[in-house]
């Protein structure tokens, strides 16, 4: 099942999942409550005090509550806090409403240059908007009808970047013109391995565009469908299918809980007891995020297009991983699979089928730079990377294609320097150090 959220996000539901992990986490549940009654409260509440910050100050008066409240404990009120305990660890809820969720939302960036530099991760300068092609039926082309999905609007020559949340492990494949982003294969309704057809989530947070390399990608970069431009006429040599697709595949409910799931429960009464007792407060410390990026005004004119449909095209080069999958195959749930077919308008056509205004034009990268706004760098030393497709690496680029009377249709290709970049994921990139290649041996 596939929902529209806020016309931003598209979220891929599994309740059949959510289901069989609510029975499985109950029935587990069931059977760890009796040994968290037997434990000794008070020696779990010192301890408690002792290896938690958040309890270090307590008030005397707190303590006293407390101590009524650990005195007065029931099956009932045990139960109920290992399920809150464990739904905070696994990241989904424990009740009849939990739901597992993959969400993709598609940001707007800047379009890095493509001069041979490979840059780091740009910002989101904000969502696209996403609108049901159902709700525009007798607007929109036939074809997209027959589709179905959503669709969005994007300029030509605008770069964008697919961001994923959602902590349940899935497979999702990416395709541009039923062109597989990561393998340049066709698109298939299956998975594969040999070689890796789909991002790994949750590990993989985002995908900027087609996997060229091992660690690198060219980023992705709309144009008008027809012209030659796009990964799919390049690979197939025809113009049929253009936009964005997308499939999920969850891990199988037994799978997840026997390899995963069950490690998230508590084993120690007092690992339970900030679900039982009244939370101190706390403060958070606020982090810039690549996705919390302010959006800027446009400081580029619009352009007339001349095709109605659009497609993705190969921009510049930037280093990001796509990661190798340790899971098995077999693992993944087949049959309850979900796909949406996402189309991209250009302005003339999302004024026509929306009667709206599409979004305003980005800053360039230029302007970006100069003001000394952040980048972004995702690094994982723990995750092994794929190598990257031989049929994507042999695309010609956007910027390789257009002819010298077309020069306008790739504006603000100069090179940037990028000066303030930020490390995310969970280690900051080595910075390799150039070995000594001096040939002439030091005197002893």
């Amino acid at each position: 099942m596939i929902i529209l959220e806020n016309n931003k996000l598209l979220r891929f539901v599994f309740p059949k999942i959510a289901a069989e992990l609510t029975r499985l986490s109950n029935a587990e549940v069931e059977r760890l409550t009796p040994g968290f009654l037997a434990e000794n409260r008070a020696s779990a509440f010192v301890s408690l005090q002792h290896n938690n910050e958040d309890f270090l100050d307590l008030t005397e008066n707190y303590k006293q509550k407390a101590q009524e409240v650990l005195c007065s404990l029931t099956p009932d009120m045990v139960a109920k806090a290992i399920k809150k305990t464990f739904g905070r660890n696994a990241h989904f809820q424990l009740n009849g409403e939990g739901q597992v969720v993959t969400t993709v939302s598609f940001q707007r960036t800047l379009r890095i240059p493509d001069d041979g530099t490979a840059y780091p991760l740009p910002p989101s300068l904000g969502e696209f908007p996403l609108v049901h092609i159902d709700d525009y039926a007798k607007t929109v082309p036939p074809a997209w009808n027959k589709r179905g999905g959503v669709m969005m609007p994007i300029y030509q020559a605008e770069a964008l970047w697919l961001r994923f949340d959602g902590h349940y492990p899935c497979a999702l494949k990416v395709g541009t013109g039923k062109i597989n982003a990561v393998s340049g294969k066709a698109w298939s309704s299956s998975i594969h391995q040999d070689p890796q057809d789909y991002l790994v989530l949750p590990q993989q947070p985002w995908l900027d565009g087609y996997c060229v390399s091992e660690g690198y990608i060219r980023q992705f970069v709309a144009m008008p469908l027809g012209r030659g431009y796009t990964a799919e006429e390049q690979i197939t040599g025809e113009a049929e299918h253009g936009g964005l697709q997308l499939q999920v595949y969850p891990i199988k409910a037994a799978v997840y809980f026997e390899k995963s799931g069950r490690t998230w429960f508590p084993r120690r009464l007092v690992e339970i007891l900030p679900a039982l007792l009244p939370e101190p407060e706390t403060s958070g410390v606020k982090h810039i995020r690549r996705y919390m990026m302010a959006g800027g005004a446009g400081d580029m004119r619009e352009r007339s297009f001349v095709s109605t449909d659009m497609g993705l095209g190969a921009g510049g080069k930037m280093r990001q991983e796509i990661y190798k999958d340790e899971r098995a195959l077999e693992d993944y749930d087949h049959e309850l699979t979900s796909r949406c077919f996402v189309h991209l308008c250009n302005s003339e056509t999302w004024r026509s089928v929306t009667e709206a205004r599409p979004p305003q034009r980005l800053i360039s990268a230029q302007l970006y730079a100069q003001h000394g706004l952040p980048w972004f760098d995702y690094y994982r030393d723990d995750l092994s990377s794929i190598d990257g497709s031989k049929e994507l690496a042999a695309i010609k680029t956007v910027t390789d294609l257009y002819e010298n009377n077309e020069a306008d249709i790739l504006p603000g290709n100069q090179t940037v320097e990028p000066n303030a970049i930020i490390a995310e994921g969970l280690q900051r990139r080595p910075q390799k150090v150039k070995e000594w290649t001096d040939d002439v041996a030091e005197s002893e």
